[in-house]
């Protein structure tokens, strides 16, 4: 029961701060409980929705590509910098998150600008693959002086978890929960309304059963 008070206060606190200091609000707030490991991990895939481009490949930073101080890429399978004893997905999700970024790499594209970066990323939730898997889908779309807009941010971040679950020897019960958070920023020069500065966020869950 301290746990789950403790991770309610924290998600509580970062959203009655300011949306456009949320990178060093978590990192506040993280600072403030990182010798609690399992709070910690949890406080950051509740709310850790920061994603930073890449310089070595054109892929996304984010809490679902890291393994300790390196970052792993869709594209090569990668970790930069290098990384000993990294963990990777098993050859079946590896093959669905090569399809999974082609698909949304067009999509982004198409639906947002040229310039959008997509990440995909798969993990196993288990030993294999009936235990489990999650995939998280990562848009960054970055507007600068278009228009009457200063610059613009909006990220969306999106996780999916897949169970499995065996109601006889001939059905499976497979459960989706998905995840959504998008963030807003947008800033810019009115002549009516002067400098404006905007910013938000939405978090939207839900779980769906098939058998």
């Amino acid at each position: 029961m301290e746990e789950v008070n403790k991770i309610r206060d924290c998600i509580q606190l970062i959203k009655k701060l300011p949306i456009d200091k949320m990178d060093d609000n978590i990192t506040a707030i993280s600072n403030l409980i990182y010798e609690e490991d399992d709070l910690l991990n949890e406080f950051l895939q509740k709310v850790d929705a920061r994603t930073e481009k890449s310089s070595d490949e054109d892929f996304l930073y984010c809490e679902y590509n890291r393994d300790g101080d390196s970052y792993r890429s869709p594209i090569s399978n990668k970790y930069f910098p290098p990384c000993q004893d990294a963990t990777y997905p098993s050859s079946n999700l590896r093959e669905l998150e090569i399809k999974l970024n082609k698909m949304f790499g067009l999509y982004s594209r198409a639906y947002y600008s040229s310039t959008t970066i997509s990440s995909v990323y798969c993990w196993d939730l288990g030993n294999k693959i009936e235990e489990g898997f999650a995939v998280a889908i990562l848009i960054k779309n970055d507007v600068n002086l278009e228009k009457e807009i200063d610059s613009g941010k909006w990220d969306s971040n999106n996780i999916i978890n897949v169970s499995f679950t065996e109601i006889d020897s001939n059905k499976i019960n497979v459960t989706y929960k998905l995840t959504t958070t998008v963030i807003l920023q947008m800033s810019f020069d009115h002549n009516t309304c002067g400098k404006v500065r905007l910013s938000g966020t939405v978090s939207r869950q839900v779980k769906l059963n098939l058998n």
